[in-house]
């Protein structure tokens, strides 16, 4: 038996406790989108980046070709930080995943330095190991820059999609020369009018008669927008856990976790012609913490019951 790390569990013991209960919240992640699954991290291995070298090549090959290549940089070369890759890129993302469910497709993920491959995976492999690094204790992935290249078939895009520096919005507005017209009328008129009686108030409902009838002229980009999501990418056991037993009978396992939040910042970009373009152009993560209820602590106590938060 030992005495939890957390103050106020500091009389939660493996035994009969008079301790309160652990404050175990229904939905600790309530607000937070569900992770679908497909986020990929991958850990650099201490000590495979040297001082003159602070970057690395994912590139994902589609039978035997190049399908994506990302470049990663990093601020320190002696770190072995944990990245995720296609971060700012889901759909490329998606079309990997997509093409390497086909029985007619191989892609397999390789690391590159220097050009060279140090190592290689198949899909599944790679997959796998990604969903292994994010229930481990240690996983804390960094937002780092990185550069994403595709040697899919190119898109034509608009002015302002990605790869393109974004357009200020200047969207729907009347005629400029109707509505100059209406405010020369509206500032003679104020000039004459007698704010005495209602005759000033007339000069207005004439301005707003002529503005609303001025024809409306829409500019691309219409809008521009941007949001942010939050979405949970990883949970880990914390090491904090023990057992809870009631004064009125019955006894739970509870554990603390902390979750991983990958904050997705997005840009929505609407034109006039009614289409939009949504790129992600930011990420960064924050980390949650919360205590969940597992099962009764006659079974012996592990780790592994406890794997979401949001349970």
């Amino acid at each position: 038996m030992r005495l939890m790390k957390s103050s106020f569990l500091a009389l939660a013991l493996c035994a009969t406790s008079l301790a309160p209960r652990p404050a175990l919240a229904a939905s600790p992640l309530a607000g937070f989108l569900v992770e679908n699954g497909r986020s990929l991290f991958y850990q650099v291995p201490a000590g495979s980046l040297k001082e003159a070298r602070k970057s690395f090549v994912v590139r994902v090959n589609l039978d035997g070709r190049p399908f994506t290549e990302e470049t990663f940089h990093l601020k320190d070369a002696g770190a072995a930080p944990t990245v995720e890759l296609f971060a700012l890129s889901s759909r490329l993302r998606d079309q990997a995943f997509e093409k390497a469910s086909r029985p007619d497709h191989f892609v397999t993920v390789a690391v590159l330095l220097d050009g060279r491959a140090v190592t290689e995976l198949a899909w599944d492999d790679f997959v796998r190991s990604s969903l292994q690094l994010r229930n481990e204790k240690s996983f804390h992935p960094m937002a780092v820059e990185s550069e994403m290249k595709s040697f899919d078939s190119p898109r034509a895009g608009k002015p302002g999609a990605r790869g393109s520096r974004p357009l200020p919005a200047k969207g729907v507005y009347p005629e400029p020369y109707c509505a100059e017209r209406c405010q020369q009328n509206l500032d003679s008129c104020l000039e004459w009018c007698d704010p005495r009686g209602d005759s000033c108030t007339q000069c207005y409902t004439w301005y707003n008669d002529c503005y609303t009838q001025c024809p409306m002229i829409c500019e691309d980009p219409k809008e521009v927008k941007t949001y942010t999501t939050q979405t949970a990418v990883g949970t880990q056991y914390t090491g904090v856990g023990g057992c809870y037993r009631s004064l009125f009978g019955g006894n739970y396992m509870y554990a603390e976790l902390q979750a991983t939040i990958k904050n997705t910042q997005y840009r929505k970009t609407t034109y006039c012609n009614g289409t939009s373009i949504t790129e992600e152009v930011s990420y960064w993560y924050t980390y949650t913490s919360c205590f969940q209820k597992g099962q009764s602590c006659a079974i012996p106590y592990s780790g592994t019951m406890y794997q979401s938060c949001s349970n």
